[in-house]
Protein backbone atom coordinates (compact mmCIF):
# COMPACT_ATOMS: atom_id res chain seq x y z
CA UNK A 1 0.00 0.00 0.00
CA UNK A 2 2.51 2.49 1.13
CA UNK A 3 4.33 2.07 -2.56
CA UNK A 4 0.80 2.56 -4.48
CA UNK A 5 0.29 5.77 -2.09
CA UNK A 6 2.49 8.45 -4.26
CA UNK A 7 1.33 6.77 -7.47
CA UNK A 8 -2.47 7.01 -6.15
CA UNK A 9 -1.98 10.85 -5.04
CA UNK A 10 -0.26 12.15 -8.33
CA UNK A 11 -3.35 10.73 -10.02
CA UNK A 12 -5.82 12.71 -7.79
CA UNK A 13 -3.95 16.13 -7.85
CA UNK A 14 -4.04 15.58 -11.74
CA UNK A 15 -7.72 15.00 -11.76
CA UNK A 16 -10.24 17.26 -13.47
CA UNK A 17 -12.85 19.00 -10.06
CA UNK A 18 -14.05 15.83 -8.67
CA UNK A 19 -17.47 15.97 -7.39
CA UNK A 20 -18.71 15.68 -3.94
CA UNK A 21 -21.62 13.23 -3.66
CA UNK A 22 -23.51 12.76 -0.36
CA UNK A 23 -26.83 10.80 0.10
CA UNK A 24 -29.60 11.33 2.97
CA UNK A 25 -32.60 9.31 3.80
CA UNK A 26 -35.81 10.10 5.34
CA UNK A 27 -37.69 12.96 6.56
CA UNK A 28 -34.32 14.23 8.20
CA UNK A 29 -32.80 14.06 4.83
CA UNK A 30 -35.18 15.54 3.47
CA UNK A 31 -34.84 18.90 5.97
CA UNK A 32 -31.15 18.25 5.49
CA UNK A 33 -31.34 19.07 1.61
CA UNK A 34 -33.75 21.78 2.11
CA UNK A 35 -31.30 23.61 4.89
CA UNK A 36 -28.36 23.17 2.02
CA UNK A 37 -30.35 24.63 -0.72
CA UNK A 38 -31.45 27.54 1.77
CA UNK A 39 -27.21 27.97 2.69
CA UNK A 40 -26.61 28.49 -1.27
CA UNK A 41 -25.84 32.13 -2.69
CA UNK A 42 -27.34 31.86 -5.92
CA UNK A 43 -30.58 33.37 -6.42
CA UNK A 44 -31.59 31.32 -9.35
CA UNK A 45 -33.38 27.98 -8.65
CA UNK A 46 -34.35 25.53 -11.29
CA UNK A 47 -36.27 21.93 -10.79
CA UNK A 48 -38.47 19.34 -12.56
CA UNK A 49 -40.91 17.77 -10.18
CA UNK A 50 -44.02 15.76 -9.21
CA UNK A 51 -46.80 17.87 -7.75
CA UNK A 52 -49.46 15.11 -6.50
CA UNK A 53 -51.40 15.79 -3.55
CA UNK A 54 -49.91 12.62 -2.39
CA UNK A 55 -46.64 13.30 -2.48
CA UNK A 56 -46.96 16.72 -1.46
CA UNK A 57 -48.26 15.44 1.87
CA UNK A 58 -44.83 13.16 2.56
CA UNK A 59 -43.25 16.36 1.59
CA UNK A 60 -45.32 19.32 3.25
CA UNK A 61 -44.57 19.86 6.98
CA UNK A 62 -41.41 21.50 6.16
CA UNK A 63 -42.85 23.06 2.95
CA UNK A 64 -43.96 25.85 3.46
CA UNK A 65 -42.01 27.50 5.66
CA UNK A 66 -39.05 26.58 2.73
CA UNK A 67 -40.82 28.44 0.37
CA UNK A 68 -41.00 31.29 3.09
CA UNK A 69 -37.40 31.50 3.28
CA UNK A 70 -36.87 30.81 -0.47
CA UNK A 71 -39.17 34.26 -0.93
CA UNK A 72 -37.70 36.32 1.71
CA UNK A 73 -33.58 35.47 0.38
CA UNK A 74 -34.98 36.36 -3.42
CA UNK A 75 -34.93 33.15 -4.77
CA UNK A 76 -36.21 33.57 -9.01
CA UNK A 77 -37.81 29.81 -9.35
CA UNK A 78 -38.26 28.13 -12.82
CA UNK A 79 -39.98 24.87 -12.27
CA UNK A 80 -41.10 22.29 -15.17
CA UNK A 81 -43.49 20.21 -12.97
CA UNK A 82 -46.20 17.27 -13.73
CA UNK A 83 -49.57 15.93 -11.78
CA UNK A 84 -52.38 17.18 -10.96
CA UNK A 85 -52.07 20.73 -9.17
CA UNK A 86 -52.84 23.65 -11.03
CA UNK A 87 -49.93 26.29 -11.21
CA UNK A 88 -51.47 28.52 -9.48
CA UNK A 89 -51.60 26.48 -6.30
CA UNK A 90 -47.75 25.69 -5.94
CA UNK A 91 -46.91 29.41 -7.78
CA UNK A 92 -46.04 31.63 -4.38
CA UNK A 93 -44.33 34.56 -5.14
CA UNK A 94 -44.54 36.54 -8.82
CA UNK A 95 -40.61 35.60 -9.24
CA UNK A 96 -41.48 31.92 -9.56
CA UNK A 97 -42.62 30.91 -12.81
CA UNK A 98 -44.07 27.17 -13.55
CA UNK A 99 -44.69 25.60 -16.50
CA UNK A 100 -46.62 22.13 -16.21
CA UNK A 101 -46.07 19.00 -18.54
CA UNK A 102 -48.32 15.71 -18.91
CA UNK A 103 -47.81 13.03 -16.46
CA UNK A 104 -48.33 10.30 -19.48
CA UNK A 105 -45.97 12.23 -21.66
CA UNK A 106 -42.94 13.34 -18.58
CA UNK A 107 -43.53 11.01 -16.03
CA UNK A 108 -41.35 12.80 -13.32
CA UNK A 109 -41.27 10.17 -10.39
CA UNK A 110 -39.00 12.73 -7.68
CA UNK A 111 -37.47 16.17 -7.95
CA UNK A 112 -34.25 17.77 -9.05
CA UNK A 113 -32.79 21.31 -8.28
CA UNK A 114 -30.12 23.25 -9.22
CA UNK A 115 -28.56 25.86 -7.52
CA UNK A 116 -25.06 27.82 -7.91
CA UNK A 117 -22.76 24.82 -7.99
CA UNK A 118 -24.77 21.99 -6.49
CA UNK A 119 -27.59 19.46 -7.70
CA UNK A 120 -30.08 17.98 -5.50
CA UNK A 121 -32.51 15.02 -5.62
CA UNK A 122 -34.69 13.09 -4.59
CA UNK A 123 -37.80 10.56 -4.46
CA UNK A 124 -40.40 10.63 -2.27
CA UNK A 125 -41.18 6.91 -3.57
CA UNK A 126 -41.56 4.54 -0.50
CA UNK A 127 -38.94 5.60 1.59
CA UNK A 128 -37.22 9.47 0.59
CA UNK A 129 -34.05 9.21 -0.48
CA UNK A 130 -31.85 12.15 -1.47
CA UNK A 131 -28.86 13.21 -2.66
CA UNK A 132 -26.63 16.34 -3.07
CA UNK A 133 -23.83 16.86 -5.91
CA UNK A 134 -21.11 19.43 -5.36
CA UNK A 135 -19.87 20.16 -8.98
CA UNK A 136 -19.71 23.49 -10.90
CA UNK A 137 -19.46 21.57 -14.27
CA UNK A 138 -22.33 19.46 -13.56
CA UNK A 139 -24.48 21.78 -12.54
CA UNK A 140 -24.17 24.40 -15.45
CA UNK A 141 -24.61 21.22 -17.54
CA UNK A 142 -27.94 20.55 -15.90
CA UNK A 143 -28.86 23.94 -15.54
CA UNK A 144 -28.32 24.27 -19.43
CA UNK A 145 -30.36 21.23 -19.76
CA UNK A 146 -33.23 22.87 -17.93
CA UNK A 147 -33.04 25.93 -19.74
CA UNK A 148 -33.63 24.01 -22.84
CA UNK A 149 -36.56 22.16 -21.11
CA UNK A 150 -38.07 25.12 -20.11
CA UNK A 151 -37.99 26.52 -23.24
CA UNK A 152 -39.44 23.56 -24.98
CA UNK A 153 -42.57 23.08 -22.11
CA UNK A 154 -43.42 26.57 -22.47
CA UNK A 155 -44.61 25.61 -26.59
CA UNK A 156 -45.84 22.48 -25.59
CA UNK A 157 -50.18 22.19 -24.98
CA UNK A 158 -51.30 23.24 -22.02
CA UNK A 159 -51.67 20.01 -19.91
CA UNK A 160 -54.60 18.94 -18.22
CA UNK A 161 -54.80 19.74 -14.58
CA UNK A 162 -57.73 17.85 -14.16
CA UNK A 163 -58.25 15.03 -11.34
CA UNK A 164 -58.89 12.71 -13.66
CA UNK A 165 -57.10 12.63 -16.81
CA UNK A 166 -59.91 11.97 -19.25
CA UNK A 167 -62.38 15.02 -18.07
CA UNK A 168 -61.62 17.91 -19.86
CA UNK A 169 -60.72 21.10 -17.98
CA UNK A 170 -63.71 23.60 -18.63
Amino acid sequence: FAQVLPELRALLSGAAERPRVRFFEGPEGLRAIREEILATDAKDLRSVFIARADVNEIATPDHEPFDRALVAKGIHVHGIYNGRIAAEEISAHPDWQFVRVSDQQFPFKGEIIVMGSKIFAFTYSGKIIGSIIESADLAETLRTTLRLAWEGAQRLPAADASPNPSTPTP
